[in-house]
C-alpha cells in the first residue's frame, strides 16, 4: 500500500488513498478537481506501457466501459495521461469487492446472494444485448455498494463475440482458472454462455464461502472444471428447494445446454421461490433504455399528461459551460445548438454547438444528467451530425463530401464513407445503430451497413437538395425530403413512394412508427404561407391528418407519442396530441431554438438553442 501522505496528484486528479492494486494497475480513490467528483482513479503500471497486450487491455476496457450505461456496471468516465502514466477514471463505489466481503463475512445470507446474483445478471445481460462478453466474471471484479448494490466492473478481457477480437498471445487462456467453463478450456470462443457460467460459480461462492472449483495448479483446476459440481448436502437457511438443479445446468459443460440467457438462469432462480408467478423478471433487469411505444397516437384526451402537469415544466439547467473558453466563443458568440441527443438510459446528454458565421466548424459536448461537462470534442469543417445510440460513436458529414464514424465514448472504429459528388445536407443513423443514410445537395441519398461498411441500395435521388432524412423507431423506414417530394424508403424490402407535398421543417416518425409527421404548407388568404402538422400513415388504406401545430422549424414527441414538442423561432409550444395546446415555453433572453428530444423516460425536454442547451423537467 502506497503512503498516501505523499500521493499527490496526477493530472487534474488528486490522489487521497491506495483501494488496491493487481498485476496490470493500481486504483486509487481521488477526487476530479475540475468536475469536483471522487472517482476511482485506475493507473496502469509504468512497466507495462510498453507491452503491447496490456497496454490495448488498458485502453480496451476504458473505451467499452464508458459506451455501457447501465446502474450496476462501474463506468469509465475518463481516459488520459499525465506525467508519463496513463489513468481511467472510473465511477467510484464506496464498498469493498464482493472478495473481500466473503472473506470478511463468509457465506452469505440467501437473500443478499440473490439479490448480488441479480444485479451481475443485468449488468451482464446489457453488454450481452450490445454483443460483448465480459469474460473475467468473478467476485473481485464485482464492487458492493450499500445503497446500489453490486457493480461489475474491470472490462480489460471483454471482446464482441460475434467476431474473434482481440486476442491474447498465442495459446494463452484470458481469464481466472476458477471461473473459466469448459469450453474457453478447449480453446472455443467465449460467448455470453461463458460468463453465465461464471456467474453461477460466483452465487455458489457467496452462498458457500468457497470457490466451486479451486486448489492446485491451473491444470488441476481446468480438470475440476470437466467434472460435475459438488455442491453442498446443505444450502444457507432460506435457499428455495430445487436451486442445486437450477446451478447443475447453469454449469454445464456445453454452453448450448445451459439457460440461453443471464435472464432466464435468474428467472429459473426466481420461479422456485415464487413458482405461480409466471416468468418473473429478475431485480435489477429492467435497464434503463428508451420505454416502448404505444400501439397508436392517441385521438383525444387520454388522462395519460394533464394540463396541470405539463403547466410544472420548468428550466432546471442552461449548459453554457463553452462560453468563455470555446474557440468558437471569438468567432461565433451565439454558438448554436443544432443537435442534441439523449443515450439510451437517459443519463448522458449530447450536444453539438454549431459554427455559425465561423464556417463548419463546432464542438460535440456530452454531459451527465443534468449539468456535468465529460467530454468535449473539437469538429472541424463538419456539415451534420449524429450520433450512435450507445453514443460509442457518432457519424459527421464533412465539407470535402465524405461521411466519418467516429468514436465518441466506447469501442466505435474510425470509418469514412466516400461516393457522394456534391455537398452534404444530412446524415442519420438508424435507431437500431445498424445502417447510417446521408443526403447530399445533388438530391442523392446513400445508405451504408455499419457493421460491414458496405453501401445498401439506396432510395431513388431527389430532384432537388436533400432536406432532411429520418429513421422509423423499429429501423424499418428511411424517410427523406426536398422541400418538393417526400420519399418513403422500406430497407427490408428496397422499396419507395413518394408523396407530393411542400414541407419546411424536419421530418419525424412518431413513436409508433405507423405515421411519418411533417410540417406541409397550404395555401391560405391574401397569398400568406400558412403550415400545419401532417401525419401520412405508412398504410395506405388510412387517411392522412391535419393538425394545427405548425412545426416549421422543428419538433419532438414524448416517447410515448402523446406529446409533441413544436419548436417556434423563440419558444416552445408543447401540445398533447392530436390538438390540444397544453403550454408555451419561453426561457430567460428569448433565445432561438434550432432541436430538440425528450430523455427516454420522458422526464425532460432538451431544446437547443443560442448559447446553450436548455432542459426543463416534466414533473
Amino acid at each position: 500500500m502506497a503512503d498516501n501522505a505523499r500521493l499527490g496528484r496526477l493530472g487534474k486528479y488528486q490522489l487521497h488513498e491506495s483501494l488496491g492494486s493487481g498485476a496490470f494497475a493500481e486504483v486509487y480513490r481521488a477526487t476530479d478537481t475540475v468536475l469536483k467528483r471522487v472517482v476511482a482513479l485506475k493507473v496502469l503500471r509504468p512497466a507495462l506501457i510498453a507491452d503491447e497486450e496490456a497496454f490495448a487491455r488498458f485502453v480496451q476496457e476504458a473505451q467499452v466501459t464508458s459506451a455501457l450505461f447501465q446502474p450496476h456496471i462501474a463506468t469509465v468516465l475518463d481516459l488520459g495521461e499525465a506525467e508519463g502514466r496513463y489513468f481511467l477514471a472510473m465511477r467510484y463505489v464506496d464498498g469493498p469487492t464482493l472478495s473481500k466481503l466473503i472473506k470478511t463475512k463468509g457465506a452469505l445470507p440467501w437473500a443478499e446472494a440473490l439479490r448480488l446474483a441479480q444485479h451481475i445478471s443485468a449488468a451482464l445481460h446489457f453488454a450481452h444485448e450490445r454483443g460483448l462478453v465480459h469474460r473475467d466474471v468473478k467476485p473481485s471484479n464485482i464492487l458492493v455498494s450499500p445503497t446500489d448494490g453490486a457493480m461489475l466492473t474491470d472490462f480489460g478481457l471483454v471482446k464482441a463475440y460475434q467476431s474473434t477480437g482481440m486476442t491474447a498471445r498465442t495459446g494463452a487462456i484470458m481469464g481466472t482458472p476458477q471461473y473459466i467453463p469448459p469450453e474457453v478450456w478447449r480453446g472455443k470462443l467465449a460467448t455470453p454462455a461463458a460468463d453465465q457460467y461464471a456467474l453461477a460459480c460466483v452465487l455458489v461462492e457467496m452462498l458457500t464461502g468457497r470457490a466451486l472449483y479451486d486448489g492446485g495448479t491451473p491444470w488441476a483446476v481446468m480438470q475440476k472444471h470437466s467434472q460435475p459440481p459438488q455442491f453442498p448436502a446443505q444450502w444457507p437457511n432460506g435457499t428455495p428447494a430445487g436451486l442445486s438443479g437450477v446451478l447443475a445446468r447453469a454449469l454445464s459443460n456445453e454452453p448450448h445446454q445451459r439457460y440461453p440467457s443471464c435472464v432466464a438462469f435468474m428467472q429459473a432462480i426466481n420461479q422456485l421461490a415464487a413458482p405461480s408467478r409466471p416468468n418473473p423478471v429478475p431485480e435489477g433487469m429492467e435497464t434503463p433504455t428508451s420505454p416502448k411505444p404505444g400501439e397508436a397516437l392517441p385521438t383525444g384526451p387520454q388522462g395519460l399528461i394533464t394540463a396541470a402537469r405539463v403547466a410544472r415544466l420548468k428550466i432546471i439547467h442552461r449548459l453554457t459551460a463553452l462560453a468563455d473558453r470555446s474557440p468558437l466563443a471569438k468567432s461565433a458568440p451565439a454558438r448554436q445548438v443544432h443537435h442534441v441527443a439523449f443515450s439510451a438510459n437517459g443519463y448522458f446528454l449530447a450536444a453539438w454547438h454549431f459554427g455559425g458565421d465561423a464556417g463548419y466548424d463546432g464542438i460535440l459536448s456530452v454531459w451527465t444528467r443534468p449539468n456535468k461537462l465529460v467530454k468535449e470534442l473539437k469538429t472541424p469543417g463538419v456539415r451534420c451530425l449524429s450520433i450512435l445510440p450507445n453514443f460509442s460513436g457518432y457519424a459527421v458529414g464533412l465539407d470535402d463530401w465524405t461521411v466519418h464514424l467516429r468514436p465518441l465514448m466506447g469501442l466505435q472504429a474510425e470509418a469514412i464513407f466516400e461516393g457522394h459528388l456534391s455537398p452534404l445536407r444530412d446524415v442519420t443513423i438508424s435507431p437500431d445503430g445498424k445502417v447510417l443514410a446521408s443526403g447530399a445537395e445533388d438530391g442523392e441519398v446513400r445508405v451504408w451497413d455499419l457493421r460491414s461498411g458496405k453501401a445498401l441500395t439506396s432510395p431513388p435521388a431527389h430532384k432537388n437538395p436533400v432536406q432532411y432524412l429520418a429513421f422509423s423507431a423499429d429501423s424499418r423506414y428511411l424517410a427523406s425530403h426536398d422541400l418538393a417530394d417526400v420519399h418513403i424508403w422500406s430497407l427490408a424490402e428496397k422499396s419507395p413512394y413518394g408523396i407530393g407535398f411542400a414541407t419546411r421543417g424536419p421530418l419525424l416518425f412518431t413513436p409508433n412508427g405507423k405515421h411519418l409527421a411533417a410540417s406541409c404548407s397550404a395555401s391560405a388568404p391574401q397569398g400568406e404561407q400558412k403550415f400545419s402538422l401532417k401525419l401520412i400513415p405508412l398504410d395506405y388504406h388510412q387517411h392522412i391528418s391535419t393538425y394545427t401545430p405548425d412545426c416549421s422549424l422543428g419538433m419532438a414527441f414524448s416517447p410515448d407519442g402523446t406529446l409533441l414538442a413544436e419548436l417556434a423561432a423563440q419558444q416552445i409550444k408543447i401540445w398533447q396530441m392530436p390538438n390540444r395546446l397544453l403550454h408555451t415555453l419561453s426561457s430567460p433572453g428569448t433565445p432561438n431554438y434550432y432541436c430538440a428530444t425528450f430523455s427516454p423516460d420522458g422526464t425532460l425536454l432538451a431544446a437547443g438553442a443560442d448559447g446553450g442547451v436548455i432542459l426543463w423537467g416534466v414533473q
